[in-house]
């Protein structure tokens, strides 16, 4: 029998990716390889520092993590949220992290395909999605860059003419990138969940606006899989080339209240990790092992 295709993608989620750590904690623990994986904003950071072998740093990154180190404001920025190039904060830290913390030559090394997943807005608007072998060993962090930069937050990035902004903008999960790159078992990795509310401020406003992704899409693409999945088993178009997908999904059963943006967190970040490699693991075990 031929061993099926499986396909990890990590989804975006901001401050609230710290419990991505946990949920890959767990993958690493089970002993689970992909053949290949997909990194759409903050999955990118945590998708990056996995795929070259480094989970104890990527532990350290969340452990030690706080606002200051990601983002910084000051009265230039906000004025530049009126200009050209619009953002409302200073993501600098965020980006020295980012150059620190890879390491080209393991990346490479993997045999696995690591995919980036960004949003281009000009002159085009469509997800652009690079596998990192595709990329020179010092776009690597400013491809990341761009995929952890939501709109209206961070600046967008100029990347090989190209403007470029958060890849979860309009394809967070990309289910159809791990399609078409033939996957037949899809782990979709993504540390938040619907968590409609009135908006007290504008960060809260944003929050919102960078989470709406969340509310539909996914579910939405499960539902169109699941529909082509029994319309090929009842004509049993298998042998015609079409194949059924199955889609897994790891996310938090309620809601976190981390807002994208909040990286002081409130409770123990220690605490939030083993929770994302409890529930991991859960349904690693109940879901995706008795496949493989």
């Amino acid at each position: 029998m031929k061993k099926p295709l499986l396909s990890l993608n990590l989804a975006g989620g901001g401050a609230k990716g710290l419990l991505t750590c946990g949920f890959l904690k767990a993958w690493r623990d089970l002993g689970l390889k992909y053949d290949f994986c997909f990194g759409t904003s903050v999955g990118s950071i945590c998708g990056l520092l996995y795929h070259q072998g480094d989970l104890d740093t990527l532990e350290e990154f969340w452990l030690n993590i706080t606002q200051s180190k990601v983002y910084k404001s000051n009265p230039i920025s906000w004025m530049g949220a009126f200009g050209e190039r619009s953002s409302l904060f200073n993501p600098s830290p965020l980006r020295e992290m980012i150059w620190q913390n890879f390491n080209f030559q393991k990346l490479i090394a993997n045999p696995a395909d690591f995919y980036i997943n960004t949003t281009e807005f000009y002159p085009e608007w469509k997800d652009y999605t690079l596998n990192i072998r595709d990329l020179k060993e010092e776009e690597v962090p400013e491809f990341i860059m761009a995929s952890s930069s939501p709109r209206i937050a961070f600046p967008p990035i100029y990347f090989r003419d190209r403007w470029l902004c958060d890849g979860g903008t309009i394809n967070n999960f990309a289910l159809n990138n791990a399609i078409e790159a033939g996957a037949d078992i899809i782990v979709v990795m993504t540390p938040t969940i619907p968590e409609p509310h009135k908006a007290k401020n504008i960060l809260e406003a944003l929050n919102l606006e960078t989470s709406e992704p969340e509310y539909k899409y996914l579910d939405y693409g499960i539902r169109y899989i699941n529909t082509v999945n029994k319309i090929i088993s009842q004509c049993s178009c298998q042998n015609d080339g079409f194949r059924e997908v199955k889609v897994i999904v790891v996310r938090p059963l309620k809601p976190t209240g981390i807002g994208t943006l909040d990286f002081n967190y409130k409770q123990p970040k220690k605490d939030l990790i083993k929770y994302g490699y409890d529930l991991s693991r859960q349904i690693l075990e109940k879901e995706l092992l008795p496949l493989l």
